[in-house]
């Protein structure tokens, strides 16, 4: 639900209510609208920290399918792809750079 809440600028799901989450929300803001790397290193380190502090997800979960949501008009992208954490929870595995667009 908070990610909801994100992605919809606060119209759909819920606001964090957890403090951990809610300094890490005013971290991302503070991210987005910084143009020094001083104070973008500074807000990377605190969020780093605030995460493995906290613990908020286990990767107990690995090589299941991921799902991905593609234009028709996509071509070359694989049928099946897995997610796990290493290598493959990184799309570019998949060699976007072969991606194409073609005709519907």
């Amino acid at each position: 639900l908070w990610g909801a809440h994100y992605l919809s600028h606060g119209t759909v799901g819920e606001a964090p209510d957890l403090p951990p989450v809610v300094e890490l929300m005013a971290l991302l803001k503070r991210w987005n609208v910084s143009t020094e790397a001083a104070e973008r290193a500074e807000i990377w380190n605190s969020m780093l920290s605030i995460y493995t502090d906290q613990v908020f997800s286990i990767g107990t979960v690995n090589g299941t399918h991921q799902p991905v949501l593609a234009s028709s008009r996509l071509r070359n992208l694989p049928d099946k792809a897995l997610y796990g954490y290493d290598p493959t929870a990184y799309f570019g595995v998949y060699m976007m750079d072969t991606f194409w667009l073609g005709e519907t």
